[in-house]
Parts: structure tokens; sequence; C-alpha cells
């Protein structure tokens, strides 16, 4: 999607869990591709760095808030969503402001 040529992926460490994998990637052992949202702290922080692009859309992956049907009203459901989704927008707003700066 990205239009790299010559690339070996068969090739090098492989990890299949994003904290493993951005841990590895500050530990020195190579690169990572992560969900921006994911390794945030560690750009944010200057652990890691988003040395180029492009950023690639992937429309189709999304997380799902879930939980059994009328435990949507419970309070500690509701305060735990409420939570979550604000984190989400500060994390979008501060990528935002990095990204026009």
């Amino acid at each position: 999607m990205a239009g790299a040529r010559g690339v070996d992926a068969t090739r090098g460490l492989r990890l299949n869990v994003a904290d493993h994998a951005l841990e590895a990637a500050v530990a020195g052992a190579g690169v990572a591709l992560s969900y921006k949202l994911i390794a945030t702290d560690d750009v944010r922080s200057g652990r890691l760095v988003i040395p180029f692009g492009p950023e690639l859309p992937l429309h189709e992956r999304a997380y799902h808030f879930v939980c059994l049907p009328g435990h949507e009203t419970r309070p500690n459901v509701r305060a735990f969503h409420d939570w979550i989704f604000a984190e989400m927008q500060q994390t979008r707003e501060q990528w935002a402001a990095a990204t026009i700066a």
C-alpha cells in the first residue's frame, strides 16, 4: 500500500503484539509498524520518532466498545466508556496540533 519496493518482509524479528513490537523498537531491535494511537506515548516522550510517511489509512479496522445488553447503563461501565473516549479524543487533538505545528 505504501509502494515500498525491495523489502524482504520474511527476514528479521517479527512480533504480532503491538506493545512488544514498540518495546523492541525502543530497545533498538528495528522499526515497528503501529497504529498511531498505540504509539502515542512512545512518540510523545521521544523514545520513538515517525521518520517518514506515508500514513496509511486503514478504514476497515476499528475498535468497538461492547458490553452485555443492559450493562451500558451501569455507572462503572458508563464511567469507563466516558473516560476511554475522552482519552481517545485528547490524543487525536494532540496529534492534530502536532501535525499542524
